[in-house]
């Protein structure tokens, strides 16, 4: 798409076009709207302009509403929406997991799921040091598994933990995309090991010195 006047750039970390004016923008920090959304920047500010589908013509953009704007940038953008273990269906003795009904395992693992971790990084750090002491816990575990040749761990909660007030999977995070997908996360505990603290201090502790068989995790054939 072109527009009088400006230049066309593609950013392909973002796989989306961006048209922008060739005269300098004011500063601003754009946002990425939810589905179907163009984000229009203008002189005045941030201006969304909603969908499902903009008709965008040679300029101006004209919205759903029959109203037009003049924009000096359009990003278009689909949104990003969360999904756990990429939506893929696990079935556990003929049932179906909802992982929305479960609680995270020191930020890896599952609550009756067996045989189970998934590596999901910092989002407040380095990605890959979460990533990596994920990997270390997870050795831990085959290796233990080897030793006492038991063949399956399931994260189980005990009596005290049915109690637990549940918590979001990941809190103070302001982003919209984490916050409309949190009712489908697994939940969070109180105390270890139902935590997922994104403390790269806290789980050093939590994945390298914590007792693997821990009263939680149960090994069994």
């Amino acid at each position: 798409m072109r527009l009088p006047g400006l230049e066309h750039q593609h950013v392909p970390q973002m796989g989306m076009p961006l048209a922008l004016a060739a005269e300098e923008l004011l500063p601003q920090r754009l946002y990425r709207g939810r589905r179907q959304h163009a984000l229009l920047l203008q002189p005045r500010g941030l201006q969304q302009v909603f969908g499902p589908r903009p008709q965008v013509a040679l300029q101006p953009v004209t919205d759903r509403r029959a109203e037009t704007t003049l924009a000096d940038i359009i990003v278009t953008a689909t949104g990003i929406e969360l999904v756990t273990l990429g939506e893929m269906e696990f079935v556990v003795d003929s049932k179906t997991v909802n992982f929305a009904d479960t609680w995270t395992y020191k930020g890896c693992a599952y609550s009756d799921v067996p045989n189970l971790a998934s590596s999901f990084g910092y989002i407040n750090a380095s990605w890959t040091l979460r990533a990596d002491l994920t990997c270390e816990y997870v050795c831990r575990l085959l290796n233990h598994l080897r030793k006492t040749k038991t063949s399956i761990c399931t994260p189980t909660l005990r009596e005290t933990d049915k109690s637990m007030e549940p918590r979001k999977w990941l809190e103070d995070f302001s982003s919209g995309y984490m916050k409309r997908t949190m009712h489908k996360m697994p939940k969070q505990g109180n105390s270890e090991p139902w935590l997922n603290p994104q403390n790269y201090e806290a789980d050093k502790k939590m994945f390298r010195k914590s007792p693997l068989d821990d009263g939680v995790m149960r090994f069994t054939n």
